[in-house]
């Protein structure tokens, strides 16, 4: 696959991954305002999705560094 290709892919993966960050912000803070019995269990799955994005988030960071270097 060619360089500029995959980079537009990554590109585009970076944005899903920007929005869905966003939307469990969002979801993360309705949590902490709900009732205690209804937030701890769904409360913890949604800090593992984040936490999930940030590291994908970060992997295709550094994919993008690699591309960019091949490019240079």
């Amino acid at each position: 696959m060619r360089f500029d290709v995959l980079a537009a892919k990554l590109s585009s993966a970076r944005v899903a991954i920007a929005s869905a960050e966003a939307d469990l912000e969002v979801a993360i803070g309705e949590i902490r305002t709900a009732p205690r019995s209804e937030k701890i269990r769904i409360s913890d799955s949604l800090e593992a999705a984040f936490d999930e994005l940030r590291r994908a988030k970060t992997e295709l960071a550094r994919i993008e560094s690699v591309i960019a270097e091949e490019m240079a």
